[in-house]
């Protein structure tokens, strides 16, 4: 909600935007708890498809942007293996976000599962839900190299040294990409 200010570190200001997603976030929850399972099924048919065609648009802008090829080669043919084998830390971060994403869906079904008919296949269910999480997530990751690559790119048509962006991991590839 707040950012930096050029003036002092002290000092922040709050950003309008932000504060506006949090709390429009922040209205839906409420909707969702004060309403209970009544509007719950309401709120999903909206808040559930509209992260995967933001993801779907996000990669269909970075398909055509200049040198996202050279970002999606990066991402799944050029791998630089280095450091998966020296440095445990990539380990532990991808299999807590393998673990964190799909703590998300076991907590659900245990919570709603008592609202499922006796012939629900949960099985299936959990099937279909990991499938899921790996396609969103092989999904992000190709739209943040693909934007990558043309940040890469736009720092050659300036003529500074960049290569460096993609030998990066962990939480600081989306700030790189975001931040100008």
């Amino acid at each position: 909600v707040l950012k930096n200010s050029s003036i002092a570190q002290s000092e922040m200001i709050i950003s309008g935007r932000v504060l506006l997603s949090a709390f429009t976030c922040w209205i839906i929850i409420y909707y969702c708890v004060f309403r209970s399972l009544r509007s719950v099924g309401a709120v999903v048919k909206v808040c559930f498809p509209l992260p995967f065609a933001i993801l779907i648009s996000l990669t269909v802008r970075g398909v055509f942007l200049d040198g996202a090829v050279d970002g999606f080669k990066n991402y799944l043919i050029q791998w630089n293996t280095t450091v998966l084998t020296e440095s445990t830390d990539v380990w532990a971060d991808a299999t807590g976000q393998v673990l964190y994403t799909m703590s998300i869906c076991v907590g659900v079904m245990t919570t709603f599962s008592s609202f499922n008919p006796r012939s629900q296949n949960v099985a299936l269910d959990k099937n279909i839900i990991g499938i899921f999480d790996f396609v969103v997530s092989i999904l992000g990751g190709a739209v943040v190299y693909l934007f990558l690559g043309h940040k890469v790119y736009d720092c050659e048509q300036r003529g500074e040294e960049c290569e460096d962006v993609f030998n990066s991991y962990g939480i600081d590839l989306i700030f790189k990409v975001s931040n100008p």
